[in-house]
């Protein structure tokens, strides 16, 4: 009986529209069960529906942790990946992802990053699109705030100049969150990263079979991916190794 009514509700959005908000609590909670008790294969299957159309952070976290459980650390990464391009500061998300990738036959040293780069990356990358969203909403709200007072104070006193300076610099965040909301969002679906799926590929000179092969990597391994050509896509090692493999190796984040 138990088995019959996962597969109702396995195949119920295939009769309908997007899956309801009520449906994806009663899979993942039913999915959670069944991780608890061991049985990661049903976990896995009623995450994954659940994801067709209700995608988070901590959905992809927990379909990584099933992938991570049966073994298969490719996906466990993908998924990782995903969830923490969605929300950079996850701490579990991160600590698992590296130990799925201490797990890996490949061990490539990431080139130091120069200039004004991890500046950019710790700010544009620290917190998820809500996050900014909610942090620019609060400033705008404080700094509605703050104006009405400056309006309904009289006289110049210096506490109507103070709330002159917080008004504006509060809309200077607040614009600066919507700015730093909408380039994560854009991030999410515009990857430029992916994991390697195949058991072992080669990464050639030239977009061609017979080219001269620069270096073999395993599945798990992130690249960046830089562009594509009959059916091969130019990649870039964490290394800073460049070549061609074939597209079909590769699943972007």
């Amino acid at each position: 009986m138990r088995v019959f009514g996962i597969i109702v509700l396995l195949y119920a959005p295939l009769f309908g529209q997007a899956m309801s908000d009520e449906l994806a609590s009663e899979l993942v909670r039913k999915a959670e069960a069944a991780y608890a008790e061991g049985d990661v294969v049903s976990a896995l299957a009623l995450y994954d529906s659940v994801a067709v159309d209700h995608v988070s952070p901590a959905l992809l976290y927990n379909i990584g942790n099933c992938h991570f459980k049966q073994g298969d650390l490719a996906h466990a990464i993908l998924y990782y990946e995903r969830s923490l391009v969605r929300d950079p500061g996850a701490e579990d998300a991160r600590a698992n992802l590296d130990l799925a990738r201490s797990l890996l036959r490949d061990r490539i040293n990431e080139l130091p990053s120069i200039g004004l780069a991890p500046l950019w990356d710790r700010l544009s990358g620290g917190l998820s699109v809500d996050r900014w969203a909610w942090s620019s909403f609060i400033a705008l709200l404080l700094a509605c705030l703050a104006w009405a007072l400056v309006i309904t104070r009289t006289g110049p006193g210096p506490l109507r100049s103070t709330l002159r300076i917080a008004g504006a610099v509060l809309g200077l965040v607040a614009i600066i969150g919507v700015a730093m909301a909408a380039y994560r969002h854009g991030s999410i679906h515009s990857s430029d990263k992916a994991i390697i799926m195949h058991q072992k590929i080669e990464v050639h000179s030239e977009p061609r079979e017979n080219s001269t092969v620069q270096v073999q990597l395993h599945e798990g391994t992130k690249v960046e991916l830089l562009q594509q050509r009959n059916g091969w896509t130019e990649v870039r090692l964490e290394n800073g190794t460049v070549g061609w493999t074939p597209t079909a190796s590769l699943e972007p984040i």
